[in-house]
């Protein structure tokens, strides 16, 4: 079920399971996104050396240039997260770029996913999936790395 947040105009999600700790990122539910993207800062809570973050991530997997609304550019890596939990849906295979140039907590759903999904929505209401394809949307996806190589890096780089 994607949220809608009274008067806002947004919807949200909430993504689980991508480590251990239990934590749930908010996710924006935003068909102007392209890709579904997580910033750094939004997946770790704990301080972590960047500079190296970078130099590992980027021996692993090659990095995507993305240009936000506002015109700031910024680099991302192609992760994939297995069985996670997107507002309680199970889903296989999650795809996400992580962002590490900018310092907010972000997560945006972007139309990567969501023209893979097919919907139920009421005016001024929840919205409700009704269905993924999950085959078409593994389809579309690149070389990535997976979630569990991303949280073995970022042990190594913490402070």
């Amino acid at each position: 079920m994607i949220k809608a947040i009274e008067n806002s105009g947004a919807y949200y999600m909430g993504l689980a399971n991508l480590d251990d700790s239990g934590s749930v990122i908010t996710m924006k539910f935003d068909t102007g996104a392209i890709n579904t993207i997580i910033s750094l800062n939004a997946l770790v809570s704990t301080n972590i050396d960047k500079e190296r973050f970078l130099a590992e991530i980027c021996n692993k997997t090659q990095k995507k240039l993305f240009r936000s609304a506002s015109g700031n550019e910024m680099q991302g890596f192609l992760i994939c997260a297995k069985n996670v939990l997107l507002s309680g849906t199970p889903i296989e295979q999650f795809f996400y770029y992580l962002i590490v140039d900018i310092e907010e907590n972000i997560g945006l759903i972007g139309n990567d996913f969501i023209s893979k999904c097919r919907f139920h929505h009421e005016v001024d209401d929840d919205i409700e999936i009704t269905f993924f394809h999950q085959k078409r949307y593994q389809d579309d996806t690149k070389q990535a790395i997976t979630n569990d190589e991303v949280n073995a890096i970022l042990q190594l780089c913490s402070l």
